[in-house]
């Protein structure tokens, strides 16, 4: 069966290319835009199949078991912040799309310099999504698998990815766990995804990591709440293991059925989700239309004087908001230096108990060293940096939970008084804000990864005196003089390492704190932006004559009923 293409459904390629048209006429570029893209993937035949679920649940391990590569970076942090499509291609390939246009062929090689937390952070880069071309057999009749951002991530602006990005999934891979099975927000994004298309597939991710009594509990779990919440049966929920499969190459557990699933869904179903996504984008970037000509329509309308009126009042309003940002900045900076002092304390109250501890189990370890004498004092500065690495690990678990959760608290109340101010602006009725932009998601924890690296100063394990006579000691002296030099280079390891780690938390409170104020300062930013633009518009329409204005209703008009009509056209088939 060849890729379902539109020109197979008459009619449907060319209501985008017209709604295109229209955008491009009445310069909305941004809805021209979205209808150029929708049609030209869908009259390749494209459609997206959507990897969703809570971070950390192995979706990017999974996608790369299904096509059969490890083309997709993994690893222990969150690893994706940007859209990443998996596309067909007759050689691995990289293609990286920017938010102010530009596009750069990248190597597979470097794909982790755009969708890695790591190194392009709630995607600094500006990346507007990534395209991995790849030669799977799977992905030759137009399926694209898609990676997202998952939700629960440290990084709040990584679930907002996510969600962005609904409007244009035209089927659903939903990862899930057995341990727990399903976060609440999980439920609401397999809810929403739920609402918009028909094709859902639910798999358990990790099943090797479970006991067969854990994995039937979960299952069961998960089936029911979701057939609970969805109001229909779910269907079979997998399990899988994609390690297991990405290792041994033999599918394993339901992987096979996982595989048939999948190619069933592109063979038999493809023309149908093809045929159903450009009835929904139509739909979607139809309304977006006829919303900017009713606003078009009611500034022509609305009396020019009660026009300046409202957007003085605005401004008034954008310019309040700055200066309650700046109140706000010198309160979050407040609150960060007070998380930062807690720190020090916190350290210095937790050093000499450490040290204490730390000295004790050296004694003891050392004592219990059963290595030759020449090893003696070589295993016991191993096992001081063993018992370092214990010691700061524990001081790190101990301040980390309890950094997360006074970062969370002290910045919720600025999040809400940005988000209160959004929202007074959404609803006075002013013209122009149906741009605003959408309210900040709650504070989570800290955005910012650790980065905290241990220190051995290994320059404190020479001494060539030490060395030279260990050999002509006995046994006893020369594991006292270990035990007394290592003491002393267990006690800097403790002092310098348990520093680290507050003061890695103390910079990331710091830098999270200003994400946070920057993208408040953007919101009011773009708030500032349409206010602007609003009244520009405002005065070029006051300068227009009569009949300039008579000609632009009338377009609005035509223009209106064109878009009305391309919605009220017959739909083949129908709405996932």
């Amino acid at each position: 069966m060849d890729a379902p293409r539109l020109e197979d459904v008459p009619g449907e390629s060319s209501r985008l290319r017209s709604l295109q048209a229209i955008a491009s006429e009445i310069g909305d570029a941004e809805v021209a835009e979205d209808a150029r893209e929708l049609a030209g993937r869908l009259e390749e035949g494209r459609f997206h199949v959507v990897c969703i679920g809570q971070f950390k649940r192995g979706k990017s391990t999974l996608l790369n078991a299904i096509i059969g590569a490890p083309i997709l970076p993994t690893g222990v942090p969150p690893v994706t912040s940007a859209i990443t499509l998996l596309r067909h291609g007759t050689r691995p390939a990289v293609r990286v799309s920017f938010a102010d246009g530009r596009v750069k062929e990248v190597s597979p090689r470097d794909l982790s310099a755009f969708v890695s937390e790591a190194q392009n952070s709630e995607n600094r880069k500006g990346v507007r999504a990534v395209e991995v071309f790849f030669p799977s057999p799977l992905l030759e009749r137009g399926l694209c698998l898609v990676d997202t951002p998952g939700l629960g991530s440290p990084f709040a602006g990584n679930a907002e990815v996510t969600r962005a990005f609904l409007p244009h999934l035209d089927a659903a891979l939903v990862v899930l766990g057995a341990d727990p099975p399903l976060c609440r927000d999980e439920f609401d994004l397999v809810a929403q995804v739920a609402a918009e298309v028909r094709h859902l597939v639910f798999v358990m991710n990790k099943s090797d990591r479970l006991s067969e009594d854990e994995r039937k509990q979960g299952a069961q779990f998960a089936s029911d709440m979701l057939s609970r919440r969805l109001g229909r049966p779910v269907g079979p929920l997998l399990e899988v293991s994609a390690r297991e499969r990405l290792d041994g190459g033999e599918p394993t557990r339901d992987w096979a059925e996982l595989e048939h699933t999948l190619k069933a869904l592109e063979r038999t179903a493809g023309a149908d989700i093809v045929r159903t996504a450009e009835l929904r984008g139509t739909e979607r970037l139809a309304r977006a239309l006829l919303r900017e000509l009713d606003e078009r329509q009611d500034a022509l309308l609305r009396p020019l004087a009660e026009s300046e009126a409202r957007l003085a009042t605005l401004r008034s309003s954008v310019d309040g908001a700055r200066q309650a940002l700046e109140d706000l900045r010198v309160l979050l900076r407040a609150e960060s230096a007070r998380l930062e002092t807690s720190f020090r304390a916190r350290h210095e109250a937790y050093f000499p108990l450490a040290q204490r501890d730390a000295s004790r189990l050296l004694g003891e370890g050392a004592c219990a060293l059963r290595c030759r004498k020449t090893k003696l004092r070589t295993e016991t500065f191993h096992l001081a940096q063993e018992l370092m690495r214990q010691v700061s690990d524990r001081f790190r678990h101990e301040l980390e939970p309890a950094a997360e959760e006074g970062y969370r608290r002290a910045m919720e109340r600025f999040v809400a008084l940005g988000n209160e101010f959004l929202a007074r602006l959404a609803a006075s009725g002013e013209p122009g804000l149906d741009a605003l932009p959408p309210a900040l998601g709650p504070v989570t924890g800290l955005r910012v990864p650790s980065r905290v690296r241990y220190t051995e100063l290994l320059s404190r394990t020479l001494s060539l005196t030490a060395w030279i006579r260990d050999p002509i000691l006995p046994r006893s002296f020369t594991l006292h003089s270990a035990l007394k030099q290592t003491g002393r280079y267990l006690e800097d390891l403790v002092e310098a390492n348990s520093s680290r780690v507050a003061a890695d938390l103390a910079e990331r409170v710091s830098e999270s704190r200003a994400r946070l104020e920057a993208e408040l300062g953007a919101n009011l930013g773009r708030v500032t932006s349409v206010a602007r633009g609003a009244l520009e518009r405002a005065r070029r329409r006051r300068a227009e004559g009569e009949a300039s204005v008579e000609q632009e209703l009338r377009s609005i008009t035509a223009f209106r009923l064109e878009i009305t009509s391309l919605l009220e056209q017959p739909e083949e088939g129908g709405h996932g």
